[in-house]
C-alpha cells in the first residue's frame, strides 16, 4: 500500500477516520533520520495491510505536530478509531519497527483514552488543591475544578498578571504560575510601573482602597465598573434637552451637507455624461 502525505486538509478524513489503524511519520526534509527512515517504512507498507502508513512534513503543518506534541522527527504515532494510542521517536530497524507496530495496533482506543482523561483529571485536581492553598479558588468551586482553574489564569491574563516575563520567569510551571498570581494579588512584586501620578503618599493606586486584596479579578471588576459608569454618565447625558436639541442641530446639518454633496455629485456626472455624448445631441 503507497504511502501518502497528509495535511489539515485531508488529516481528519485519512487519519482521525480511517476504517484502519494508522502510523504516521511526522518528518521533516532536513532530518538526516527521517531519510534513513524512508525506505524502511516504504517496504513495511508494500509488506503490510493492516495498517495504514502516511507522512506528515512538521514544517508545514506545525498545528497538528504541536497539537501531538512532536518535539523530535522523526516519531512515530499510530491512530486507531481517531485515537492515538502510541508512539516513539527516531529511527528504527524493520524488525523492531514491525514488533512494535504489532504491539500498537492491539491497544484498545477506549483504553487509552480513559488513562488519559485520569492523568488529566489528576493533573487539575493537583492545581486546584494548590490554587485553594493560594486562596485563589474557594470550596465552593471544587464541582467544577477544570473551570476554576482556567478562570484563574484566564483573569489574570487579561488583567496582566500573567505576561511573556512571568512565563519566562516560571519557565511556563503552571504551580509556578499560581504561586506568582498569588504573590501579586497578596502585594508581591508586580509587573507594572507605577509612576508618582498614579500613587498616593502611601505608595498605593490611586482610586484602590489598600484594605482590599489587590486580585486580577477585583481589576477586572474595576474595568467592568469603569465601563458601566461610563456608559451610565453617556446615557445621562443624551437625556438631557440642550443635548438632544445639539444633536438634532447636528444632524439636521449633515442631513443638509449630505443633499449638497449629492447635488453636485449629480451635477458633475450630468456634465461627464455631455461630455461623453458630444456635448448634447446632434442638430
Amino acid at each position: 500500500m503507497a504511502i501518502i502525505n497528509v495535511t489539515k486538509d485531508n488529516f481528519e478524513t485519512e487519519v482521525l477516520k480511517s476504517d484502519k489503524p494508522v502510523l504516521v511519520d511526522f518528518y521533516a526534509d532536513w532530518c538526516g533520520p527521517c531519510k534513513t527512515l524512508a525506505p524502511i517504512l516504504e517496504e513495511i507498507a508494500a509488506e503490510r495491510d493492516d495498517v495504514k502508513i502516511v507522512k506528515l512534513n512538521v514544517d508545514e503543518e506545525q498545528e497538528i505536530t504541536a497539537k501531538y506534541g512532536v518535539r523530535s522527527m522523526p516519531t512515530l504515532v499510530v491512530f486507531k478509531e481517531g485515537t492515538a494510542v502510541a508512539g516513539v521517536a527516531g529511527a528504527r530497524p524493520k524488525e523492531q519497527l514491525n514488533a512494535w507496530l504489532d504491539q500498537a495496533i492491539q491497544q484498545d482506543p477506549a483504553e487509552i483514552a480513559r488513562k488519559m482523561q485520569e492523568a488529566q483529571d489528576k493533573i487539575v485536581g493537583t492545581l486546584f488543591d494548590k490554587a485553594l492553598e493560594l486562596g485563589l479558588v474557594g470550596e465552593d468551586q471544587k464541582a467544577d475544578k477544570a473551570g476554576a482553574i482556567e478562570e484563574v489564569f484566564t483573569t489574570a491574563a487579561l488583567t496582566g498578571v500573567l505576561n511573556e516575563q512571568v512565563a519566562q520567569q516560571t519557565g511556563g510551571d503552571p504551580i509556578k504560575l499560581l504561586e506568582a498570581i498569588a504573590a501579586h494579588n497578596n502585594g508581591g512584586p508586580s509587573n507594572d510601573t507605577d509612576n508618582d501620578a498614579g500613587n498616593d503618599n502611601d505608595g498605593n493606586k490611586a482610586g484602590r482602597n489598600p484594605n482590599q486584596p489587590h486580585s486580577p479579578m477585583a481589576e477586572l471588576k474595576e474595568m467592568f465598573d469603569h465601563a458601566k459608569d461610563t456608559v451610565k454618565h453617556t446615557a445621562e447625558e443624551l437625556q438631557k434637552p440642550e443635548v438632544q436639541e445639539e444633536l438634532k442641530n447636528r444632524a439636521k446639518e449633515a442631513a443638509e451637507t449630505g443633499k449638497l454633496m449629492g447635488k453636485m455629485a449629480g451635477e458633475v456626472a450630468k456634465q461627464k455624461m455631455k461630455k461623453f455624448f458630444g456635448g448634447g445631441k446632434k442638430r
